[in-house]
C-alpha cells in the first residue's frame, strides 16, 4: 500500500471525533494491512458520520478501486476533490484509478496534478515511471524515478523500477547492478527477486534465474508468475519432468493461468506428446485468446501433424495479437510452403527479415526459394548477406555459386563452388558444377578431372548425370590431353 496512507493517523489528520473518528482510524488500519474490503466499510461509514471529510471519501475511492469497484470509486474520489480542492492524494488516488482502468492518459494527467499541488510526490513520480514503462518512453520513466529518488531516497522499489528501465534500454551492467542494489536494500522483497530472475533470463543465466526465482518462492510460495518462470527456467535447462511439476504446481495455485497452460504444452510438444501438448494449448487458448505464442504453438503442432493449412492459420491468429514476431513470420513462411503457397512463403520470410535482419533460418531459405522462383539477383543478395554473419554454411555457398552460375558470373560461381568443395571434399554437387564452370571458360582439361571425381564421388546421385553429359561432350572432342590456359 503507498506510503502516504500508512501515516494518515499522525500526519494531517482529518478533523474528526468521537465514532467518526474511531471508524476512519480503523479504516486507515485496514487499508495498510491490505484489507481493502474491510477498509471499504469503514471509510463508508465515516463518511456518512462525517460527510464533509475529504480524506474519508478519498480512502473510500481508494479501497474500492483497490477491489475492483470503479464505478464506486470514481464518484467517491471526485467528491473528495469537491470538498478539498487542493488535495493531492485525491488527485493521485484518482489518477491510480484511471490507471487500474487502463485509462493512461487520464491517469498522467492526474499524476502530474498531484505532483503540481506537491512538488516531488513520490508514489505520483513512481507510478507515472510505471506508466512510461508501459508505454516504452524509457526516458521519462528513468527521469520520474531519479526524481523521486531525489525527493525521498532510492528505496528498493524505486531501484528495481530503474533496472526495469535499464533493462529495456540495454545498460545491462547497470540494470543488474539496480536490481542487486534493490534485493540489498529489501532482501524480502519477492518481486525484486522475481524481476532479477526474469532479467538473469533474459540475458541466458539460466543457473542463477533458478536461483532467484527459488528465492522469490521462499518468499511467497503461491506466487504464480515466478513457479511458471521457474519451470521455463528447468525446460531450458533440459529438466523437463521438474519443468511440467513447476507448470502444474502453478496451476494447482491459478487454474485459469493461461500462460502456464501454454508452458506445460511448450514441454509435451518438444518431448513428443503432441496430445497432451495440443490439450493444454487450447486450453490457454479458452483462457486466454490474445496470447500470441500460444496460437504460435498450437501451429507448430499442427504443422507436425501434416495439417500445414490449418497451421497457416493459427500462426496468422498469432500475427494478428503481436504482428512483429519473427520466429512466427519464419514459421508461417514455411507453413505456406508445406501447403504449396510458395509466393506466400517468401513474403513471410521477407516479412520475417525486416522484424529482425539476423535470423539465419528465413534469410537461409528464402535465399533457396529466390532460386527456385527465378529471383537470382536477390537470391546473390540474400545468400552473401547470410554468409557474412555464417561463413560456414556449406550449403548456403553452394546456393551463392549456382546464383553466380544463373547470372552469367562464372568465375565468380567457379570460385564459390571450389570454396564449396574446400570445406565439404565429398559434396556431391560442387564438383559437377566446377566442371560445368571450367568447360565453360575453356578449360576443358581440368573440366574433364572435376567431372571424373564427380562421378566416382556420387554415381547414383542425378545431378551426376549432368556430369557424365559434360563428360560426353569432351570426349567427343577429345580434349584429354588439353593444358589448362596459362
Amino acid at each position: 500500500m503507498f506510503s502516504f496512507w500508512k501515516k494518515q493517523d499522525s500526519e494531517n489528520p482529518p478533523v474528526l471525533s468521537g465514532q467518526a473518528r474511531e471508524v476512519f482510524q480503523a479504516g486507515v488500519a485496514a487499508l495498510s494491512s491490505g484489507d481493502f474490503e474491510t477498509a471499504a466499510g469503514h471509510f463508508q461509514e465515516a463518511a456518512e458520520l462525517a460527510p464533509s471529510c475529504g480524506e474519508a471519501f478519498c480512502n473510500l475511492g481508494l479501497a474500492l478501486t483497490q477491489i475492483g469497484r470503479y464505478d464506486e470509486a470514481h464518484p467517491a474520489l471526485s467528491h473528495a476533490l469537491e470538498l478539498k480542492g487542493d488535495f493531492p492524494e485525491a488527485a493521485f488516488a484518482l489518477g491510480f484509478l484511471y490507471s487500474c482502468q487502463g485509462k493512461r492518459e487520464h491517469a498522467i494527467w492526474q499524476y502530474r496534478e498531484a505532483l503540481r499541488m506537491r512538488p516531488g510526490f513520490r508514489e505520483a513520480l513512481v507510478e507515472l515511471a510505471r506508466i512510461y514503462l508501459l508505454e516504452g518512453e524509457y526516458e521519462e520513466a528513468e527521469k520520474s524515478l531519479l526524481e523521486a529518488s531525489r525527493t525521498g531516497g532510492a528505496d528498493a522499489e524505486i531501484r528495481r523500477l530503474l533496472a526495469n528501465v535499464y533493462q529495456k534500454i540495454g545498460r545491462i551492467e547497470a540494470a543488474e547492478a539496480a536490481y542487486l542494489r534493490a534485493i540489498e536494500l529489501d532482501g524480502e522483497d519477492f518481486v525484486a527477486l522475481y524481476d532479477f530472475g526474469c532479467f538473469l533470463m533474459a540475458t541466458g543465466d539460466l543457473e542463477r534465474a533458478e536461483e532467484y526465482f527459488r528465492k522469490s518462492l521462499d518468499l511467497k510460495s503461491d506466487f504464480g508468475h515466478a513457479r511458471n518462470n521457474l519451470g521455463l527456467v528447468l525446460h531450458y535447462r533440459g529438466r523437463h519432468s521438474l519443468a511440467i511439476d513447476a507448470f502444474k504446481a502453478a496451476l494447482l495455485q491459478e487454474p485459469r493461468y493461461g500462460e502456464a497452460h501454454n508452458n506445460l504444452g511448450k514441454v509435451y510438444y518438444h518431448l513428443g506428446r503432441l496430445d497432451d501438448a495440443e490439450k493444454e494449448i487450447r486450453t490457454a487458448l479458452e483462457m486466454d485468446d490474445s496470447l500470441a505464442s500460444a496460437w504460435h504453438n498450437l501451429a507448430k503442432i499442427l504443422l507436425r501433424r501434416g495439417k500445414a493449412k490449418e497451421a497457416a492459420s493459427m500462426c496468422e491468429r498469432a500475427l494478428e495479437v503481436e504482428p512483429r514476431q519473427a520466429e512466427a513470420l519464419h514459421d508461417l513462411g514455411m507453413m505456406y510452403l508445406a501447403s504449396g503457397q510458395t509466393h506466400k512463403a517468401v513474403a513471410a520470410l521477407e516479412k520475417a527479415l525486416l522484424t529482425e535482419p539476423s535470423l539465419v533460418p528465413a534469410r537461409r531459405k528464402l535465399g533457396e526459394l529466390y532460386l527456385e522462383t527465378g529471383s537470382i539477383e536477390n537470391a546473390r543478395e540474400a545468400l552473401e548477406t547470410l554468409l557474412a554473419a555464417e561463413p560456414d554454411d556449406t550449403a548456403a555457398r553452394y546456393n551463392l555459386g549456382t546464383a553466380f552460375y544463373r547470372l552469367g558470373r562464372v568465375e565468380e560461381a567457379l570460385k564459390t563452388f571450389q570454396e564449396v568443395l574446400k570445406a565439404a571434399p565429398d559434396h556431391p554437387y560442387a564438383s559437377t558444377n566446377i566442371g560445368l564452370c571450367l568447360e565453360l571458360l575453356g578449360r576443358p582439361g581440368e573440366a574433364r578431372r572435376f567431372y571424373e571425381r564427380a562421378i566416382e564421388t556420387a554415381p547414383d546421385m542425378a545431378w551426376t548425370k549432368k556430369a557424365r553429359e559434360g563428360l560426353g561432350r569432351l570426349n567427343s572432342k577429345d580434349t584429354r590431353d588439353e593444358d589448362p590456359p596459362g
